[in-house]
């Protein structure tokens, strides 16, 4: 399941999903835009919280959970696991309630366009696993470092909690 979201995110970020209201189109400035060093594809390494922070999605300090953040010129993609424990399958009939949020309560999935000022990343969410996180409007904001093949992002407050950063890779 978890590569089918993938998949749909990916072709999405490209533009090629069918019916797709931001749909890329073949020519225009924004194919040309210059590379930013925050192009690419990230995962997540290590997460380090301040004294008194507020995780986003219940995160704890240490080894990142898997996930992956991709940015082209113009749009992301983002899939996220809050946690490191393994993550039990759905049972095939008749799931409670308890067993659909112990598998999906801790993954997040959106994906929509980007800007980025200095060490500013914000976000304009079209598509997302959770409606209140693509509601018409939303913005989010983060703060972020790029040193060689690191990054860290990090958010000041609001949704996203408090106090907490996080360490990424690139991998391509």
């Amino acid at each position: 399941m978890i590569r089918r979201v993938a998949i749909v995110v990916a072709l999405c970020v490209t533009g090629s999903c069918a019916g797709s209201a931001t749909r890329v189109r073949a020519s225009g400035p924004e194919l040309h835009a210059a590379p930013t060093a925050i192009m690419g594809a990230w995962e997540p390494v290590e997460i380090t919280l301040v004294p008194d922070a507020i995780p986003h999605a219940g995160d704890q300090a240490g080894r990142a959970g898997p996930g992956l953040w991709i940015f082209t010129a113009r749009h992301y993609a983002v899939l996220d696991v809050h946690t490191t424990e393994q993550r039990r399958p759905v049972p095939s009939s008749n799931p409670t309630v308890e067993d659909l949020m112990a598998t999906w309560g801790r993954f997040g999935a959106n994906a929509g366009t980007y800007e980025t000022t200095d060490s500013v990343l914000t976000t304009h969410p079209s598509v997302a696993m959770n409606p209140q996180v693509m509601v018409t409007g939303r913005v989010t904001t983060l703060s972020f470092r790029i040193q060689g093949d690191t990054m860290w992002m990090w958010s000041t407050g609001g949704q996203l909690g408090r106090g907490e950063t996080v360490k990424y890779r690139r991998v391509e």
